[in-house]
């Protein structure tokens, strides 16, 4: 039988055993489980974008996302806001599936509509901002 479970770790980096206790009735079984728990952030950064944002002028910014962990990294999706400052064409990217020591590329296409910040979440794990 197969099982899955979600465990949200609230621990420092390292290996830990957990133990999966099963009662079937008239038997019971006990396994432990390694869950390796790593915290290293994904590495978000801005790959290229103009040097001066004009007003009205469509430009873009292109940023780059890195999995330095070892395991593969599922559901990233990059976000941008800055309500009432920037029009975009996409409210986000998805970029799925990220293997270990892989990179991904995204771009924006951005309209400033007046001066103020501009960050880019990367669902669930980082944030940059300018």
């Amino acid at each position: 039988m197969d099982y899955t479970f979600t465990i949200k770790a609230d621990a420092p980096d390292g290996v830990y055993c957990l133990r999966l206790y099963l009662n079937l009735g008239d038997e019971s079984f006990q396994y432990y489980v390694p869950v390796k728990i790593e915290s290293t952030p994904i590495n978000l950064s801005i790959l290229d974008r103009p040097d001066v944002f004009n007003s009205g002028v469509k430009d873009e910014i292109t940023l780059v996302i890195g999995n330095p962990r070892e395991n593969t990294l599922s559901g990233i999706t990059v976000t941008p806001s800055g309500e009432k400052v920037i029009e975009t064409t996409q409210t986000n990217v998805f970029i799925g599936d990220l293997n270990p020591g892989k990179s991904a590329h995204v771009t924006f296409n951005v309209t400033p509509l007046q001066q103020g910040e501009l960050t880019f979440r990367l669902n669930p794990y980082y944030c940059i901002g300018f």
